[in-house]
């Protein structure tokens, strides 16, 4: 950054250097699993599906479904009817794209020409083979930086009797987050807020409480992203937060399936029929309609 210089691949072009972080926390309320885990595409900057046949993936759960927030999602509905709530931050420092044609790795390229132009079944296979090595698209475009997001499951039939509502617990973790980050000042969560952040359910006694967390950290280092919601202890977010510029993840990004590298037209209509096969195999069934509150 700055006069210093950036050494790069050579397949990437508009190298981009900036410093954007937003210390704004991003807040959202989802009533279904399959809401908070269609909310995570947001981090793909196009049309991911594009120049694919997939008119099947209407009943099908695509976004998220090997996620660690699809596990944790799925854990905690199997226990009460639960909704979620989302907190996220983010800083951005580098954007970049791959150059078109994009060049392949000697490996990648050699499996590229072993592929079979014939579509039988034993060839298929070698197509599905290759997936499971490479995946189905590769990144064209991508912002690089860091982000903090927690997700906190709420069992709703346990607030209800608590007297607490799903929106006053997503509005009292925002509240929370900003004192452990050190960006409010511990006075102002009040004492609704300071009561529904212990997490005690006082009419029934669960010892879990009505919520459940986990975090999920991108980029950095130094700090897991767990903090407390009561009292600034925020030296380790901020050990994260400098730590980003040497060290940071994919925040989001541009896709393109594989077989846009593919040259022979017979290689790349298999490859593109497999990627379809894959995609539909692997999407999770939509139990429902989703539904979604955002509550910013």
């Amino acid at each position: 950054m700055g006069s210093q210089l950036q050494k790069v691949p050579l397949s990437v072009l508009d190298w981009r250097a900036f410093s954007r972080c937003n210390l704004d926390i991003s807040s959202a309320v989802f009533t279904s699993t399959g809401a908070l885990l269609e909310s995570s595409k947001n981090v793909i900057e196009n049309d991911w599906k594009a120049d694919l046949d997939l008119v099947s993936l209407v009943q099908l759960q695509l976004a998220g479904s090997k996620s660690s927030e699809s596990g944790f999602a799925t854990s905690r509905v199997k226990v009460d009817k639960t909704y979620f709530s989302s907190h996220e931050l983010s800083c951005t420092y580098y954007s970049c794209r791959v150059s078109h044609p994009t060049p392949l790795s000697s490996e990648f390229h050699q499996h590229l020409l072993s592929l079979p132009n014939s579509s039988t079944a034993d060839a298929m296979q070698q197509y599905r083979s290759f997936i499971d090595i490479y995946g189905t698209h590769y990144i064209r475009q991508v912002t690089l930086g860091g982000k903090y997001k927690r997700v906190t499951s709420i069992r709703t039939c346990l607030t209800t009797l608590n007297s607490v509502s799903t929106s006053e617990v997503k509005d009292c973790l925002n509240v929370g987050l900003k004192v452990g980050l050190g960006i409010v000042d511990a006075s102002s969560s009040g004492k609704k807020c300071e009561n529904i952040l212990l997490n005690r359910d006082s009419m029934t006694g669960f010892s879990e409480g009505y919520m459940n967390h986990m975090t999920k950290v991108s980029g950095g280092n130094g700090w897991l992203g767990e903090i407390s919601l009561t009292r600034n202890n925020s030296d380790g977010f901020y050990t994260w937060i400098g730590s980003l510029k040497n060290t940071p993840d994919i925040i989001s990004y541009s896709l393109e399936p594989l077989h846009y590298l593919v040259k022979d037209a017979d290689v790349k209509r298999n490859l593109q029929t497999a990627i379809e096969r894959y995609i539909v195999e692997n999407g999770q069934p939509k139990k429902s309609a989703i539904s979604r509150v955002w509550l910013e």
